[in-house]
């Protein structure tokens, strides 16, 4: 998870105290997140962010410059017929790093506010989770294809081809994604290691 250090108390919404921000901290060890839970001072950063237009992108500019030219380089094609080409094409050119890494933890603390609060809320970022967000126990499968099986629990399957059969036998906490491009086959829980198979994809085809 990523922590907000937050301040004081600077103002309140409908009773909603707004708090003073000094400092984002992405994805810490251990240790110094069981740090931060015990003083008291941070909250878990959910990510929602609410922003002017002009004023994010502003940021972009100042913090990464690249992206930013991509992103005007956009602009021009938007409501034309070429938008979804020349998105598509320049979007994929952008570095591939986070917001929080790129602009929230290099920004002015005092332009930041925090708003606390207390929801229930789960950082979807694996199929393992998305497992657990779509079913109602472990043993239950998620499926999202054409699907045949035997003995199969708490698995996901999923396919963009809905005229190709998966048949699976004894398949116990699995995850099966058939895409165009690719097969992915893995065990529920190794499902966030997906990220060293897009690097070591992306790196053969650099290389070839």
């Amino acid at each position: 998870m990523g922590y907000v250090h937050t301040g004081k108390v600077i103002d309140t919404v409908d009773g909603h105290p707004i708090l003073a921000f000094k400092k984002f901290t992405e994805k810490p060890d251990a240790n110094t997140a069981r740090e931060f839970i015990e003083s008291g001072d941070y909250l878990w950063n959910t990510g929602m962010y609410v922003w002017r237009i002009d004023t994010i992108l502003e940021k972009y500019k100042q913090h990464v410059p690249k992206t930013y030219e991509k992103l005007m380089s956009m602009k021009p094609a938007i409501g034309t017929k070429q938008e979804e080409t020349i998105v598509k094409e320049k979007y994929s050119q952008c570095e591939k790093i986070s917001i929080d890494y790129a602009v929230m933890e290099k920004v002015d603390p005092r332009e930041v506010r925090i708003i606390p609060a207390d929801f229930g809320w789960s950082d979807v970022g694996t199929w393992e989770s998305i497992h657990d967000e779509l079913t109602t126990n472990k043993n239950e499968n998620m499926i999202q294809a054409n699907h045949l099986g035997i003995e199969t629990k708490g698995s996901l399957i999923k396919s963009d081809n809905p005229n190709k059969k998966i048949a699976t036998i004894g398949l116990d906490n699995m995850v099966i994604v058939d895409t165009p491009d690719a097969l992915l086959v893995c065990p529920k829980d190794r499902s966030q290691d997906v990220k060293k198979i897009v690097k070591r994809l992306a790196d053969e085809k650099e290389y070839l």
